[in-house]
């Protein structure tokens, strides 16, 4: 699993803030990984449909579990 996973896969699947999921691509990778990386997911899970809501929103996940399992190989 890459960077990018990790982050699609943290959004999609847990309730986790950004910084949250920020502190665990760093304990993960040696990366230089931002706030703004994790933020740009995250509004590409929005404008492809797979994720509901704004930023006072709660997030909704709308893939399926093979989608998830495809995306995460």
């Amino acid at each position: 699993m890459n960077i990018g996973q990790l982050i699609t896969y943290l959004i999609l699947n847990s309730t986790k803030t950004n910084s949250e999921i920020l502190e665990i691509v760093h304990s993960k990778f040696e990366c230089k990984t931002t706030m703004a990386c994790v933020a740009w997911y995250k509004s590409k899970l929005r404008k492809e449909g797979k994720i509901a809501g704004g930023k006072t929103q709660r997030q909704q996940v709308v893939m399926t579990e093979d989608e998830l399992i495809d995306m995460c190989k």
